[in-house]
């Protein structure tokens, strides 16, 4: 009778320590597939950083702004004059 309880226990421990392990694993290869994922989405953003810093270097540049301000007909202002007002002082572009 013992004997049969003996072999009984290490069956249901054998069993249990089995479920373990295979929860165990499954949680192990969860955890490195989202960090393959992650690593793919880092690769993904950074490349779409490189583009977006080329795009803000073209964007931002000196010749940029000045096509900018031909086409919407902006003029550079030669002089400046103050006209005094009661208010304080407003300046006019020429």
């Amino acid at each position: 009778m013992r004997k049969r309880n003996i072999i009984f226990l290490g069956f249901i421990l054998s069993i249990f320590f089995l479920a373990f392990y295979v929860l165990q694993v499954n949680g192990l290869t969860a955890s490195a597939y989202s960090a393959s994922l992650s690593e793919k989405q880092l690769q993904i953003l950074k490349d779409e950083n490189k583009l977006l810093e080329a795009t803000a270097a073209k964007t931002f540049s000196a010749p940029h702004f000045a096509n900018l301000a031909e086409s919407l007909k902006f003029e550079k202002v030669r002089n400046i004059s103050y006209i005094q007002i009661i208010a304080g002082t407003v300046a006019r572009g020429e």
